[in-house]
């Protein structure tokens, strides 16, 4: 099966890069939103609008590796750091891929 980059349309050329785009995919899906898979996603979004308290992000970090484990079994070793800034959470991914760490950065919720 080939993947295909979200933006371009155009193919994925590797493994590595098909898997990131996975990972973001799913932390930046709420849970309910797609119609023919309705659990497809990640309940991250739920606390968008708590106050940035560590419960808070620990409830974040909680739904993005639940999301991740279930949606994407290739990820391995998952570890998340969330910041704010602005007003805005960002999560970045740690991850074991085909034996490789994987750094997922920037990714806005």
């Amino acid at each position: 099966m080939t993947a295909t980059n979200k933006h371009s349309g155009r193919a994925i050329l590797s493994e590595r890069e098909r898997f990131r785009q996975a990972i973001a995919d799913i932390i930046t899906t709420p849970v309910g939103t797609r119609v023919l898979v309705g659990e497809y996603g990640c309940h991250a979004y739920r606390f968008i609008d708590y106050p940035a308290v560590p419960v808070t992000f620990q409830k974040i970090r909680a739904s993005i590796i639940h999301a991740i484990r279930k949606w994407e079994p290739a990820a391995a070793s998952i570890r998340v750091q969330i910041s704010r800034t602005s007003g805005r959470y960002k999560a970045t991914i740690y991850s074991v891929f085909q034996g490789r760490e994987e750094i997922i950065d920037g990714i806005e919720l």
